[in-house]
């Protein structure tokens, strides 16, 4: 059975700063190897370190150190700065050829099963098997909460969600489109992605990117000119990175303009959007044109917003569509994908407008006339029916906020106050009824 090799990243104290897109791969020859960094922009390698031939896979811990599998069967840690060499544990006589730090500061080496190794004392657990079929294909990587497995299993090449406390629970991920070795992980806060080398014996290597949230791959590198052997990266390792946001809270398509109290401010839903799995789409009414999130008066998970503190009536409000990951049911508005719809509606609500009426004296004797002042809110012209005394509605025509109204009671009415009554008012934009 020929054996699987590893990609391996060190981090080195001295190369803490890094900012460049690299990792650091271990080549493998049958005399000894080296430690190369590989920038996966320009894809260029440079020499590093020597390395003992025979490394399977090497792992990075946060004491500074590097930890190998060495013939297999060998826990080894290495000084990258002295090179010195100390034997940790022997695992029993199963070849292994994966090797990762814990989260919880033990090693795990993983091959058909899992060994949990102690790297103070030496002591070596065994967790269990995998299901029936699988075996490790080369590299176990740590990214936020999963231990990733590149697996041989009967259904093919496997990325798998790797159980360290019960390895027959482990659960398949995706396809693997190659049997991929060397892995590492790269935590950027919107594209999580893991770095495989493809197995080959054979150079040029490849490398290759797993978009964790896509769940897709694609070649980064297509000409390493070396046999890739073990790899690793510290745990939560980070650098700048391509990463295109896929959120769009797409276009909002019509516009309320001015609308009426009590009228409920509805508009049609974003049209030509597009969310991630973690999305949520959201409206909101803001007050300043040119700061958004700054300005926010209301939120809304559909497109409609109904008339209540703490908006006022007379205020042009702006409206857009947003588009980001849910946090705890809302739009988180500090997402670095956080997206706005390309449109902004507008909207203002209009109060009703409303009438008075004021006379001297109501009393009226019988063929007389009374006149009296009208006074309006809203904006001009009004139309105004009413009821006189309770004789038939009457409709007159307001040029202004204020006017006057002569009211001549019919032929037969008693003597006595006149009643007037608004029957229904509407001025330049909405009516009350």
């Amino acid at each position: 059975m020929r054996p699987f090799f590893f990609l391996i990243f060190l981090w080195f104290s001295q190369l803490s700063e890094i900012e460049a897109q690299v990792v650091y791969a271990s080549t493998f020859t049958s005399q000894a190897g080296q430690i190369v960094e590989i920038d996966l922009e320009t894809c260029a390698t440079t020499p590093l370190v020597n390395v003992p031939a025979g490394t399977l896979d090497m792992c990075n811990a946060p004491n500074g150190l590097i930890y190998i599998i060495h013939s297999a069967i060998q826990i080894e840690s290495v000084d990258p700065i002295s090179g010195t060499i100390t034997p940790v544990a022997t695992l029993p006589n199963i070849a292994s050829n994966g090797l990762e730090w814990g989260e919880d500061g033990f090693l795990y080496a993983i091959t058909n099963g899992i060994f949990k190794i102690n790297p103070t004392t030496g002591v070596v657990q065994n967790m269990g098997q995998f299901p029936a079929g699988w075996a490790s294909t080369g590299e176990l990587v740590y990214l936020n909460g999963i231990y990733y497995g590149a697996m041989n299993t009967p259904q093919g090449w496997k990325l798998v969600d790797v159980n360290l406390a019960d390895p027959a629970a482990s659960t398949i991920i995706t396809n693997m489109p190659f049997p991929f070795a060397g892995g590492a992980s790269i935590n950027h806060p919107t594209c999580p992605k893991l770095i495989w080398f493809v197995y080959d014996t054979t150079p040029p290597s490849e490398v290759w990117e797993y978009d964790v949230n896509t769940q897709t791959w694609e070649v980064a590198c297509g000409n390493i000119p070396f046999v890739i052997g073990g790899g690793d990266t510290p745990n939560d390792y980070t650098f700048p990175i391509s990463c295109p946001c896929a959120t769009d809270a797409g276009i909002l398509p019509d516009y309320p303009g001015q609308i009426c109290l009590p009228q409920v401010a509805e508009f049609s839903a974003a049209i030509l959007t597009n969310l991630e799995p973690d999305d949520l789409l959201q409206y909101i009414l803001y007050t300043d044109e040119n700061d958004p999130l700054g300005s926010i008066v209301a939120i809304s998970n559909i497109p409609s917003f109904t008339f209540g503190p703490p908006l006022e009536v007379n205020i042009n409000y702006f409206g857009l569509a947003i588009a980001g990951n849910n946090l705890n049911g809302n739009v988180d508005l500090n997402d670095p994908c956080l997206d706005f719809s390309t449109d902004t509606l507008e909207v203002e609500w209009l109060p009703q407008p409303t009438v008075s009426f004021a006379v001297a004296n109501p009393e009226v004797c019988a063929g007389d006339c009374l006149t009296f002042d009208v006074t309006f809110t809203g904006t001009p012209p009004f139309s105004l029916t009413y009821t006189a005394g309770g004789g038939p509605t009457q409709t007159q025509i307001f040029s202004a906020n204020s006017g006057t109204l002569e009211v001549c009671p019919p032929a037969g009415t008693p003597p006595g106050p006149v009643t007037l009554e608004a029957v229904s008012l509407t001025d330049a934009n909405c009516v009350c009824e």
